[in-house]
């Protein structure tokens, strides 16, 4: 299937139901590096869905499906439209949103937060709750390519994990922000074996 673009959209704010290949992920967000890089502001937000794998797990295949289609109309209803999104994995996936400020990619972030922790998931008289770390680069002239790009996207993902629940890490793609995150996290860490 081809990205989505904000024309996918019907009125009521409903997104196509397959998500965008990786390639064609990976091709899009190509296109909006270069756009970014004549000055029109696009962000990548990579967002690991807590407790997606179990529920899969526990319940099945079409219990997973079922909450990946909740996943993404929630994201919808809540945060708004956006580009193009895809799967990168059993419980991460990755949104390209184009026209994007530093605010509005931090408000974007929390919203995605907001959406995917406010509500259980319900499956034939289960309960589930999810949650959600939020990686969010935006793209500049300092990313030096596609790679480069879903690799510090993931960082930033993987950072806000083990920041604890309903993390959200933001990554400007400048130098030494990523000292300065496992600086951070190595204080955090030293802070917790020093109280437990």
């Amino acid at each position: 299937m081809d990205p989505a673009t904000p024309s996918d959209f019907n009125s009521t704010g409903s997104m196509p139901p397959s998500a965008a290949s990786e390639p064609n992920f990976r091709e899009a967000t190509a296109r909006a590096m270069h756009l970014a890089a004549s000055g029109i502001p696009h962000a990548v937000f990579v967002i690991h869905v807590e407790h997606l794998k179990c529920v899969t797990e526990r319940c099945g295949q079409q219990a997973g499906e079922s909450l990946i289609a909740e996943i993404v109309q929630r994201l919808v209803r809540n945060c708004g439209p956006w580009q193009t999104y895809c799967q990168l994995s059993a419980e991460r996936f990755a949104i390209l949103k184009k026209d994007c400020s530093h605010r509005d990619a931090l408000a974007f972030a929390h919203r995605i937060n907001d959406a995917l922790c406010g509500e259980p998931f319900r499956w034939r008289g289960l309960t589930f709750r999810t949650g959600a770390a939020v990686g969010l680069l935006e793209l500049n002239r300092q990313i030096e390519g596609i790679d480069d790009l879903l690799g510090r996207a993931t960082e930033a993902c993987v950072a806000a994990r083990s920041l604890g629940s309903d993390g959200v890490v933001v990554f400007t793609g400048h130098p030494g922000e990523r000292e300065a995150l496992e600086r951070e996290l190595a204080w955090r860490e030293h802070i917790h074996e020093t109280l437990s």
